[in-house]
């Protein structure tokens, strides 16, 4: 392992891009799970909630509510539908303070 300054933070660079891709996507997981509870309970209240309104509020709320819900403006990707680039450049910063923090006087 003698000869390159890097091969020394080598073995703990793909563990902290494993466990900061697993992060992320369990967040991205939890993000969108909640907002679809969140859907979920909004549409079993809709009846209930629009059964006293007069038919063109009901009506109104209802085109408002496809738009909230099929617009998906409550989770966050690209247009691919992939996880958005934040996650490369959170990947290099960690990478850079891992390798900060396991830097010695020899390696400066």
């Amino acid at each position: 392992m003698s000869g390159s300054g890097g091969t020394r933070t080598d073995p703990v660079v793909l563990p902290l891009a494993f466990a900061t891709y697993a992060a992320k996507q369990s967040h991205n997981h939890r993000r969108r799970e909640r907002y679809a509870r969140d859907v979920q309970l909004e549409l079993a209240s809709l009846g209930p909630y629009l059964a006293a309104m007069p038919d063109e509020i009901a009506d109104e709320v209802k085109v408002r509510m496809a738009l909230r819900i099929f617009g998906r403006r409550g989770v966050t990707t690209d247009e691919d539908g992939d996880a958005d680039v934040g996650f490369v450049q959170e990947f290099f910063r960690r990478r850079a303070q891992a390798e900060d923090l396991l830097a010695t006087p020899d390696d400066m």
